[in-house]
């Protein structure tokens, strides 16, 4: 399984990294549209490589949906938390009822 994990991330970067030569041209990027008519100052732009753009948003896209999970399975979380402190206290109790002592209340069974 190990090794198909590693063949697959091995695919996976070979296609990533023969977008990122086919795209190399340079693009313009900018934060918003040309708006100078209506008295909006022109937007800052930055020229970059395709490829970049691409692994930009893809990355953010992980993110987002890397976020998205963690809320998500914020109940779980919670609703395991709950049950490791429940059965922290089931093992205190379990731990106190089964120490050795001579002062039980129930006298041992004999053996038979």
């Amino acid at each position: 399984m190990r090794t198909l994990k590693f063949i697959f991330a091995a695919i996976i970067a070979i296609i990533i990294v023969i977008l990122a030569v086919a795209n190399a041209a340079d693009v313009s990027v900018r934060l918003w549209p040309d708006l100078t008519e209506y008295t909006v100052p022109a937007a800052p732009s930055v020229t970059i490589p395709l490829f970049i753009v691409g692994l930009i948003c893809g990355l953010f896209g992980f993110l987002l949906g890397a976020a998205r999970e963690w809320a998500r399975e914020g109940k779980i979380r919670s609703t395991a938390r709950q049950a490791k402190k429940e059965a922290a206290v089931l093992k205190a109790k379990v731990d106190e009822l089964t120490k050795d002592g001579s002062d039980d209340d129930i006298p041992a069974l004999p053996s038979r």
